[in-house]
């Protein structure tokens, strides 16, 4: 199982980049549906989480950097699912697979680069690395050839592109909406995980 050290230990370098940056500065909170596709994609659910973020404004300049961090509670398909496995090169084996919990954490950081602008209206795209970690309990089953229980933790990481427009209300408040692509290579079960996801959010500066 993943320690709460190594949460904290995310939080507080999270709060070290945050205070590197001086004015102009933005909170977000963006609620968002999560999307598994792919293999990832046919064992989970799409669900909703919310992200929490920090960023520049584009106040001065078209590139900014930005921060967030999410938890994601996954939940299968299915109670159980169906796989295999070859004994001998010649007979094939039935077996089963079931995950009790999938729970991630990520950090996100990256930049947005504003493509363009027009009153209080923005397009702007980015890209962002993603670390985390994934507390996991799930079991692998196939007659004579394997049993697995493994209940614990893994570390993660990938990437993430993103693009989106900004509605600017005033000087302190502005909304967004944004689409992401996300690639993650996780240890334990070893898997290339692909989603979508797509939020909206609200910021807010401050001076």
């Amino acid at each position: 199982m993943i320690k709460k050290a190594k949460y904290k230990g995310f939080l507080l370098i999270l709060f070290y980049m945050l205070n590197l940056q001086n004015g102009f500065s933005q909170i977000s909170f963006r609620p968002y549906n999560y999307r598994p596709t792919g293999d990832f994609g046919y064992v989970m659910k799409p669900t909703f989480s919310i992200e929490i973020g920090y960023m520049k404004s584009f106040v001065y300049e078209r590139l900014r950097p930005n921060f967030s961090l999410t938890l994601l509670d996954m939940k299968p398909r299915m109670d159980e699912f169906p796989v295999y496995g070859v004994l001998n090169g010649t007979t094939v084996l039935p077996g089963k697979q079931s995950f009790q919990k999938y729970f991630i954490f990520q950090l996100n950081a990256g930049m947005d680069y504003l493509f363009w602008e027009k009153e209080k209206f923005g397009f702007y795209g980015g890209a962002q690395v993603i670390i985390g970690g994934v507390n996991v309990s799930y079991t692998d089953q196939i007659e004579t050839i394997r049993q697995m229980d493994y209940d614990g933790g893994a570390i993660l990481g990938g990437l993430r592109l993103s693009t989106g427009i900004e509605y600017d209300l005033n000087d302190q408040i502005s909304f967004f909406a944004n689409a992401c692509r996300s690639v993650i290579l996780v240890t334990e079960p070893t898997s290339l995980n692909w989603s979508n996801d797509y939020g909206i959010g609200i910021c807010y500066t401050f001076d």
